[in-house]
């Protein structure tokens, strides 16, 4: 986890002063008004702030979003004067199948590239 991440969730939760981070409050309220619109974002949030999770599950929870919202990471970079490393997200699906009776011959992929020709 990169650092930066880090000071900006000790600075959501109340425990970095603006030395640590430029603009330590301003960023924690773009912070709290972001991850308040979605509830797993916000279920981080207040765990964090009531030290039920640690400062790098909201690390790594502002990494994500800044990876899937390119507008709240250009917001938040703009705020910290330095550009926030992301790791590009990758979505994985899970299937659960039940089948009941006969259905024949039953084919499930994991993946499935398709080429144009």
């Amino acid at each position: 986890m990169d650092p930066i991440f880090i000071a900006i969730a000790s600075a959501v939760v109340g425990k970095s002063t603006e030395a640590a981070i430029r603009g330590g409050a301003r960023v924690a309220e773009l912070v709290k008004q972001r991850f308040v619109k979605e509830d797993a974002t916000e279920l981080v949030l207040l765990r964090a702030e009531t030290g039920r999770a640690s400062q790098e599950d909201l690390a790594e929870a502002v990494a994500r979003v800044c990876a899937e919202d390119p507008e709240f990471r250009a917001e938040l970079t703009a705020l910290i004067g330095r550009d926030l490393p992301v790791q590009k997200v990758h979505h994985q699906t899970q299937f659960n199948n039940t089948f009941k009776g006969s259905v024949g011959n039953v084919t499930q992929a994991d993946r499935i590239d398709r080429l144009e020709l």
